[in-house]
């Protein structure tokens, strides 16, 4: 990717809100075991939500992917919460507003573009996102 086509990338970004990000090598993301243990034995969630552990890609497979990118455009998104159980619903609408990124990105010419959402199972926000 080219300096050029990291500079249509970014404009997408912040033309839908997101000003703060970094380019990251997908060789430089890690996938750890320690994490799903921590799912399975410490998460009353396991097992009971499609975002969750056993329902997503193994460790294998999520090394696979990031494999196949050498140019990886992370967001840093921030938000406080006076409640913990608000952060699911702001999640939610944060998600929902990521997904016409990830299509003008597409559609730009970027196949390979990607959202990885937050909390909720990606095809049920997709469904959601498409009927609305």
């Amino acid at each position: 990717m080219t300096d050029t086509e990291k500079a249509t990338v970014e404009n997408i970004a912040r033309r839908h809100g997101y000003n703060d990000y970094r380019w990251i090598s997908g060789a430089d993301v890690q996938v750890c075991q320690w994490v799903r243990f921590k799912c399975m034995f410490g998460c009353p969630s396991y097992g009971k939500k499609g975002g969750c552990p056993p329902s997503v890609p193994s460790i294998a497979e999520c090394r696979a992917l990031f494999s196949e990118y050498e140019h990886i455009l992370v967001l840093h998104i921030t938000a406080r919460f006076e409640q913990p159980e608000d952060r699911k619903e702001w999640s939610r609408s944060e998600n929902l507003k990521l997904l016409p990124l990830e299509r003008e990105a597409f559609l730009a010419g970027y196949p390979k573009a990607f959202l990885l959402f937050m909390d909720e199972p990606p095809a049920r926000l997709r469904r959601e996102h498409t009927r609305g």
